[in-house]
């Protein structure tokens, strides 16, 4: 990879891209923060940033379907926003096409009798089961387009911070209706994400490499003494917080996972 340092970022991905409830708020009908890893690796290495990502993306949103967000915001395709003088992109996706998040929040919801009325008036979407090779295939189609539009620039597939590490069980972290079989149930759809990365990582690997955030952030999940992602309680609630996805803390842990990928890259 090239050693001079990116001058042009751009940033793709869903919720834990984008950083729904860290302060600021710059953009809410995507629910982008300004403090998310993107903007703290731009400010950290002087460069300009394109920040794509929006909240519930799916890998399709970044290659070629619209999203449309609550209540009435439409955003396009996250590849047509790519400048062709972007030296970096950085990749985050693939949760909400295999369900993940929402299917954790789908069996939360489950679990208390509020919930299940919440889950009655708004029927969450019936989580869709991937295989790690289906979506692989929609990663690579990303970078493909991605080097079609900025023929030069380098691609980082960053990893989804860990839910379910370590830590994480039944009465720690997590609400204690909760069972071994249910939180295993969510770290294999993890798991199946990870090597989805891996798989396309290594189908472009002349221009592409992984950020290693899932095992790096093991014990860091909910359930441990230093999160880097929220749990589900009304005190996240009542704070603005959103429930299963990265807090300030963990955003910063992924800038510092990404500056040091970079260097090792031989980025400056």
């Amino acid at each position: 990879m090239s050693s001079s340092p990116p001058t042009q970022i751009a940033s793709l991905g869903s919720s834990f891209a984008a950083g729904p409830g860290i302060r600021p708020q710059i953009s809410r009908a995507a629910h982008r923060s300004g403090a998310n890893y993107a903007h703290l690796v731009a400010a950290h290495l002087n460069a300009q940033l394109i920040d794509l990502s929006v909240s519930g993306a799916t890998l399709k949103n970044i290659i070629s379907e619209p999203q449309t967000t609550w209540p009435s915001n439409t955003f396009p395709p996250q590849i047509e926003g790519l400048r062709e003088d972007t030296d970096l992109v950085l990749l985050l996706g693939g949760g909400n096409d295999m369900g993940y998040v929402g299917g954790i929040m789908s069996d939360t919801l489950q679990m208390t009798f509020l919930g299940r009325i919440i889950a009655w008036l708004f029927p969450p979407t019936k989580p869709v089961r991937l295989e790690a090779e289906e979506v692989k295939e929609r990663f690579v189609e990303i970078i493909d387009l991605a080097r079609k539009r900025a023929p030069g620039c380098k691609v980082l597939l960053v990893e989804y911070l860990t839910l379910f590490g370590g830590n994480a069980a039944p009465g720690v972290g997590l609400g204690k209706a909760w069972s071994e079989e249910k939180i295993e149930k969510h770290r294999a759809v993890a798991k199946t994400l990870s090597e989805a990365y891996r798989l396309a990582a290594k189908a472009r690997e002349e221009c592409c490499a992984i950020v290693g955030v899932a095992e790096a952030s093991w014990e860091h999940d909910i359930g441990s003494e230093e999160p880097w992602v929220e749990g589900s309680n009304w005190g996240v609630l009542w704070k603005r917080r959103a429930p299963y996805h990265p807090n300030a803390e963990g955003m910063k842990a992924v800038a510092d996972m990404i500056l040091e990928a970079l260097k090792g890259l031989g980025w400056n």
